[in-house]
């Protein structure tokens, strides 16, 4: 709350006060996210026309072990003690649905605790900009493909504040898998190793 006085004085010696007081209602600003230590890289895909893209490399094991963690990202709220929340979506490049359910969107896993906030394989979740920091600092969001997944997957992570206003960053992971041999007895002279049709 801010006032501003006038006060008018006439030659004769009257004079008159009057005060104006005024409410300064602040405007909500747009929640900013940077993803932290990784370079960006422009792509051509439909979905990632908006902004550039941090894509990530995954070698996958015969095994089908390897995992990943989403890079560092720092959010930024101009406006004090704003509560954000977070979804994490992820869709296999040249698919047209998410799949959230025994799909892509099951290979992304937040594990966190602090206090009351204990997120065990959470997608979506909500804290303040200290928490939501923490959680997004590049050791607890991880990705872990299926055994037999060979491709890309692209992970947005959207940060809402209270209002709706929200921002994104875009990770693409791609993934190629070991080569697997073997051997298999034959009857004739054209017997030999084999390899899966689909490593990359």
């Amino acid at each position: 709350m801010d006032s501003v006085t006038v006060h008018v004085r006439e030659i004769g010696g009257g004079s008159s006060t009057r005060t104006m007081w005024m409410s300064v209602i602040p405007r909500n600003d747009r929640p900013t996210m940077e993803v932290v230590g990784k370079k960006s890289h422009t792509k051509s895909h439909a979905a990632a026309a908006a902004g550039d893209v941090v894509v990530l490399s995954l070698v996958q094991g015969v095994g089908g072990s390897a995992s990943i963690y989403l890079p560092a990202m720092s959010v930024s709220d101009p406006d004090d003690g704003d509560v954000l929340s977070v979804d994490i979506d992820c869709v296999t490049v040249g698919q047209q649905s998410t799949n959230l359910v025994g799909g892509c969107g099951s290979a992304i896993s937040t594990t966190f605790e602090q206090g009351g906030l204990h997120l065990r394989s959470h997608t979506s979740f909500t804290g303040s900009l200290v928490t939501i920091n923490q959680v997004l600092d590049g050791t607890h969001v991880r990705y872990v493909p299926l055994k037999t997944f060979a491709g890309t997957d692209e992970i947005t992570v959207t940060i809402h504040d209270r209002d709706g206003k929200s921002t994104s960053a875009l990770v693409w992971i791609q993934v190629d898998r070991e080569p697997a041999l073997e051997w298999r007895a034959t009857t004739t002279t054209g017997g030999g190793l084999r390899t899966e049709e689909d490593v990359r």
